[in-house]
């Protein structure tokens, strides 16, 4: 079961949000469900920062790739909500830039 504190709970109402956003910007369904794919992964960190920290240390054969200790999760939900806030600023940037 996840644990549905306010952060993950934050996470969700942004991402919610973006696609919204971006929906009623360009009624453009593909670009939609590629927006919700890379939604996933500022997600995934925010909601499993043990398991993404796992994940991301060790090597194919199973053996740890630094000596150091493990990432706090408390670093990896922030590099997850900065990377939120980009993903979710694309659809309020792109068409500017264009």
């Amino acid at each position: 079961m996840i644990a549905w504190d306010r952060g993950r709970i934050a996470a969700c109402a942004v991402a919610s949000l973006s696609l919204v956003v971006h929906l009623l910007s360009s009624l453009n369904v593909e670009a939609i469900v590629s927006h919700a794919i890379f939604l996933l992964l500022p997600l995934s960190v925010i909601f499993w920062p043990e398991c993404c920290d796992r994940m991301l240390r060790l090597s194919s054969e199973g053996r740890p790739h630094s000596t150091g200790e493990p990432t706090p999760a408390f670093m990896l939900q922030v590099v997850g909500w900065i990377l939120l806030v980009v993903v979710c600023s694309i659809p309020l940037v792109g068409p500017m830039v264009l």
